[in-house]
């Protein structure tokens, strides 16, 4: 068997755990940048303040006033937090 043979067969063999391995499937997703599903925190925050009943035009409004602001003054805040936040300034 060649190098390039059995590096390849390693990685078939590795994918296949992987899909199989539900834990090891969050693991990778978590450490490749995957966990979040490719929304960023802004769209996280957009859908969470519509799912909390807030209409879409107010929504656009609010996180156009007042996101940059959160963010900076909370760098560390989940996007459930961000959006609480937004709610009581706006």
């Amino acid at each position: 068997m060649k190098t390039s043979e059995m590096i390849w067969g390693g990685l078939i063999a590795t994918a296949i755990f992987i899909e199989l391995n539900p834990k090891a499937r969050k693991k990778v997703r978590q450490f490749t940048g995957l966990s979040d599903k490719g929304k960023n925190k802004k769209e996280k925050v957009k859908d969470y303040l519509i799912k909390r009943g807030n209409n879409k035009k107010e929504v656009d409004d609010m996180l156009k006033q007042e996101y940059n602001y959160v963010v900076k003054t909370y760098p560390n805040a989940t996007p459930s937090k961000i959006a609480d936040i937004i709610r009581v300034l706006y």
